[in-house]
């Protein structure tokens, strides 16, 4: 059997390479961008390995150097040939589990999905989701292949134009496809662009808890007659329950009812047991395989006695969702430890966006500073992704429970607590250029359209609010289409920068009661300007475009601001006159 390893996102490639797999003629194993343990190779010594998809040279010789140390034993005969595998979502926490699935697996859990639908509706897919996400690849590419129906996903890692993507679909006879993070930022999209989507039968969110706000503005604002919530894991291909497409939950939290063909066992302390035709047919970690009969999901799941309907409330384990992508908190705080010799506590915070992001306390013996920098660092090289800094605190001592234990409990006290008024006070000070790195996640908006460069400079008179901005002009980046520029960004980087050169203001006062702003929307757009020439003339690859801005008038959370943008020799591009709400 050829055993291939893809690596990448959303492809017009991966269809055929599905297909061949279910055809038998191949495994193929989906592997996040993040994976550095390939081990599970030395099981598969003596199947040829074909890489697939964008691998980079660091990728190619870990592989290598798997492949050469071969384990003794003989990987064990399947009971029945695996088809597809992923890596869990824990894979990120250093410890990667292999999954694989047969195509009964498989058909069991779309059967048992599909049963709540009416799936004559449903004639287009739109996948948010990656591939090597569960999720993604069977409710989406599988499905997609099994069903003959359109699959619809924007190649590459998810951006800003996979919304416009999704927005430009007319089709009534859509399912979409996302995480509750996914969802946030199309109803973010649609209303910054004022775009308005085009009525459509259903959609799934999952991977993290859905809110009954969110699942509300899914149907009124998104237009989606009839949301789904599902629920699932891995190791279940990936459906365990599901709440049928147009019943409105009650609570935040609600995933419905157990699929067809699968039973749930809710062990109170430990988590939720299911078995059923969707238990995955492998699970390979740490060198060994299992063939497992049932799987205990470490979750707290409740069910509400008047309607059965089972509800998620979070994990019994140390665990952060974020946005979908899970980690281990007992491996980041080992991680951190170690590298900082210091005492550690992680916590997961309520974020309205991301579901929860990380919080952590740092204790350290001496009078050593904490560096954010070199933290944000540590994390990115080990788990691939970037945290907000803001939820990095500083603590003289952990705060004990009666047992004397940390409480986490009061550990997530403190870093809600902790503002951006402290980190000023620590004596966070800023030169300028600044590169937006330093604060994009101060913003509330934390999506990939954060389309800012850098800060140049702020006013010295913290009174008027003025500052300016700048932007190297991409005719690939998401600002841009056709290789142009959207009028409508010259509008949302005006925003923007307000963005930036306000908190910049502000932080450099250290106001007494500074907080993040949890939410921020465009009210009003006046007196907007545009240039024909000046685009034509002046927005060549790499040409510095300046955005200024100046706030004229405040009124409680609302900011009346002008703007404007200059291309590189001066002339004027856009202005305009916004109005801002944020709080």
């Amino acid at each position: 059997m050829t055993l291939r390893l893809w690596k990448g996102f959303h492809s017009p490639e991966l269809p055929d390479l599905i297909s061949r797999a279910w055809k038998s003629e191949s495994l193929l194993i989906l592997c996040p961008p993040g994976l550095k343990d390939f081990s599970f190779l030395q099981l598969f010594h003596d199947h040829s390995v074909e890489m697939v998809g964008s691998w980079d040279i660091e990728s190619l010789e870990l592989i290598a150097r798997a492949q050469t140390e071969k384990v003794a034993r003989a990987l064990q005969e399947f009971p029945e040939n695996p088809v597809l595998g992923v890596f869990t979502s824990g894979t990120v926490s250093g410890e990667p589990r292999l999954i694989l699935y047969s195509k009964a697996n498989i058909e069991a859990a779309l059967a048992g999905v599909r049963s709540f639908f009416e799936v004559t509706r449903i004639k287009t897919i739109f996948c948010y989701p990656q591939p090597f996400h569960t999720f993604g690849l069977i409710l989406g590419y599988v499905q997609a292949m099994l069903f003959d129906l359109e699959l619809v996903a924007l190649p590459g890692r998810y951006s800003r134009p996979a919304h416009d993507l999704r927005a430009s679909l007319t089709t009534a006879n859509l399912l979409t496809l996302g995480t509750p993070t996914h969802f946030h930022d199309l109803l973010e999209y649609a209303r910054i662009e004022k775009r308005t989507l085009q009525p459509s039968y259903t959609s799934v969110s999952g991977g993290a808890k859905t809110s009954v706000s969110l699942w509300k503005s899914m149907r009124d604002e998104l237009k989606i007659e009839s949301p789904s919530i599902g629920y699932g894991a891995s190791e279940a291909a990936p459906a365990m329950t599901h709440l049928p497409p147009g019943r409105m939950p009650t609570e935040d939290g609600e995933v419905g009812f157990a699929i067809p063909g699968v039973s749930l066992e809710i062990q109170p302390e430990k988590g939720v047991e299911f078995t059923g035709p969707n238990v995955c047919l492998a699970v390979i970690q740490g060198g060994k395989i299992e063939f497992p009969e049932k799987i205990l999901i470490r979750d707290e799941l409740t069910q509400r006695e008047s309607d059965r309907v089972l509800i998620y409330k979070g994990r019994h384990e140390l665990l952060l969702n974020r946005g979908g992508a899970k980690f281990s908190l007992e491996k980041i705080q080992e991680i951190l430890s170690t590298s900082f010799n210091c005492e550690i506590a992680c916590v997961a915070i309520t974020d309205t966006r991301l579901g929860e992001e990380l919080g952590v306390l740092f204790k350290f013996s001496s009078d050593h500073k904490m560096d954010r920098r070199k933290i944000s660092e540590v994390l990115k090289e080990n788990f691939g992704s970037t945290f907000a800094p803001q939820y990095f605190v500083q603590i003289p001592e952990m705060p004990l429970n009666p047992n004397g234990k940390v409480s986490r409990h009061e550990c997530e006290r403190i870093v809600r607590e902790h503002s951006l008024e402290q980190w000023a006070a620590s004596g966070g000070r800023f030169t300028y250029p600044l590169p937006v790195e330093r604060l994009s996640h101060w913003l509330p908006h934390r999506s990939p359209a954060i389309w800012i460069d850098q800060i140049n400079s702020i006013s010295a008179d913290p009174t008027t609010l003025e500052g300016e901005c700048s932007v190297r002009f991409d005719p690939a980046a998401n600002y841009a289409s056709d290789g142009k520029l959207r009028q409508s960004s010259a509008l949302e980087w005006i925003a923007q920068a307000y963005g930036y050169v306000s908190t910049c203001t502000l932080l450099s006062q250290a106001t007494s009661g500074l907080k993040k702003p949890e939410k921020a929307y465009l009210v009003a757009i006046t007196n907007a300007e545009w240039s024909e020439a000046a685009s034509a003339a002046s927005l060549k690859p790499g040409a510095e475009l300046r955005i200024r801005v100046r706030r004229t008038h405040q009124m409680g959370h609302l900011s009346l601001i002008e703007g404007s943008v200059l291309t590189d020799t001066g002339q004027l591009l856009a202005k305009a006159q916004i109005k801002l709400f944020a709080e």
